[in-house]
């Protein structure tokens, strides 16, 4: 069989460069040609899909090499994988370092059928640490890009590649504490067993003199809403805990999705909806937090953090 050529884009992370033509020897026989941006010691390589070139990568490549992304890995191995709507994998049980899966909720395959179905089975094969985000809209692969999702589909690699060299702990965001809107949290089930999903409860008061709008997630409804705007966080005393997620992009907002909230009065949000894989806990004491967004109309900096409610794990 005759040697097979590939091409891709390797981003150097260090100092950022001008692009160069490199090329090198793979173990099969193979030879791959690259693009390379930047210098330094760790790296990223992008590898196109079968309707691309490398030269499709440079609008991100120079991007990744701007941000200069940390990838800490030791030299032979690999610390992230990103799976862009990706091909099945015979042992993605083998899978090494943090992975993020990335689709496109209505990209389908050759038959008409979804990917998301194929690649969230893999999904649940891999071994953690990884995510998996799902975005709106149909495009496959790169071609995301070139869609209004492209940009937070970068975002999405950048965040997950700066990530930190430490993949066991997640970066707690800065929030401030609500105040004038007051958000408690509390533990429905303040002790689980090991394997189980801890509940949780909301209240939120406005404390204000004005009437003030929230979103209405009473009695389970709009979940998608719950996910993005009372975002759950788990923290133990390292910081917050790294477990499985599921990220979807909320649905669109109408006047019902919103209630009125007079000074002085109050609403229970109960079972709060959440996409963390928090029955992988192991045992040991924990804290909850929600990262509060009242409307989404409004820039996330309104977000605000409530109260913490503990809860243990046992097994």
């Amino acid at each position: 069989m005759p040697a097979l050529t590939a091409l891709a884009a390797v981003v150097v992370m260090g100092v950022a460069a001008s692009q160069e033509l490199v090329s090198f020897s793979t173990q099969d026989g193979g030879l791959v040609y690259a693009d390379l941006y930047g210098q330094g010691d760790h790296g990223v390589v992008l590898a196109h899909g079968g309707r691309f070139d490398k030269a499709s990568w440079e609008p991100q490549a120079r991007a990744l090499a701007a941000a200069q992304a940390a990838v800490e890995a030791a030299p032979g191995e690999i610390d992230g994988l990103v799976l862009l709507a990706h091909s099945p994998i015979d042992e993605p049980e083998r899978m090494k370092g943090r992975k993020l899966f990335i689709t496109s909720r209505g990209d389908l395959d050759g038959r008409g059928v979804p990917r998301l179905e194929q690649i969230h089975e893999q999904y649940e094969r891999a071994p953690g640490p990884k995510e998996l985000v799902i975005l709106d809209g149909s495009a496959h692969a790169q071609f995301i890009f070139e869609t209004e999702q492209g940009e937070r589909l970068l975002r999405e690699i950048l965040r997950f590649l700066t990530a930190g060299s430490n993949p066991q702990i997640r970066a707690i965001p800065s929030v401030p504490a609500c105040t004038d809107i007051w958000v408690s949290l509390a533990a429905v089930t303040p002790r689980i067993k090991s394997g189980e999903r801890p509940q949780f409860s909301a209240e939120v008061v406005n404390k204000t003199s004005h009437t003030t709008r929230v979103l209405d997630v009473r009695n389970g409804r709009r979940v998608d809403l719950q996910h993005t705007y009372f975002q759950l966080l788990v923290t133990e005393s390292a910081g917050a805990v790294d477990v499985p997620i599921f990220i979807s992009d909320p649905g669109p907002l109408s006047p019902a999705d919103f209630l009125d909230l007079e000074p002085g009065a109050r609403v229970e949000f109960r079972s709060i909806a959440y996409k963390l894989g928090l029955e992988t806990l192991p045992r040991g004491d924990y804290e909850a937090v929600i990262l509060f967004w009242r409307d989404p109309l409004e820039p996330p900096t309104t977000r605000c953090r409530s109260t913490a409610a503990r809860f243990t794990v046992f097994e």
